[in-house]
């Protein structure tokens, strides 16, 4: 993650995060930063974590409708939470979007949320490092350490 910070007139701060790996090599540390980066936004872990409350859909008035001055200011209102609700789904999108893989992004783009793009992503990674890990760990317990090698040029190997 870049120090290098913008941080745009909607008081949102995006940061340079490396793109993630399309073999998922850097998994660990992309996930890290970019969690970073949308917490340092205010509102924004709780669409992650699925505690953003869902608006319901702001009313429509015909053109010739006349409304109160209450129910102005309650449009207004609502129109306000809309938009930030969105600015919020929208930024985590734009920093997952732009930090992964054309072909996961292909995958992931027409999901409806912002949490379940990052689930998606998420899950197809935290299982390919489970997998990884599986498969290092059979690795090592065949490796044997051959009686006339030195156990250090062993322990080099695993390393």
């Amino acid at each position: 993650m870049s120090l290098n910070d913008t941080t745009s007139n909607t008081g949102t701060r995006l940061f340079s995060v490396p793109k993630l790996a399309c073999d998922g090599s850097n998994w660990i540390t992309w996930k890290t930063q970019v969690l970073a980066t949308l917490a340092s936004n205010k509102g924004v872990m709780q669409h992650l974590n699925g505690l953003a409350q869902q608006l319901s859909k702001i009313p429509v008035y015909a053109p010739t409708h006349i409304i109160s001055e209450d129910k102005e200011e309650a449009l207004e209102k609502a129109e306000k939470c809309w938009d930030e609700y969105h600015q919020r789904e929208v930024l985590i999108w734009a920093q997952v979007f732009i930090t992964i893989p054309e072909l996961l992004l292909i995958e992931v783009r027409k999901l409806a949320t912002a949490r379940e793009v990052w689930n998606a992503v998420c899950a197809k990674h935290e299982k390919t490092v489970l997998t990884v890990k599986v498969d290092m760990h059979q690795q090592m317990y065949k490796m044997k350490c051959e009686d006339d090698l030195n156990i250090c040029t062993h322990l080099k190997v695993l390393l």
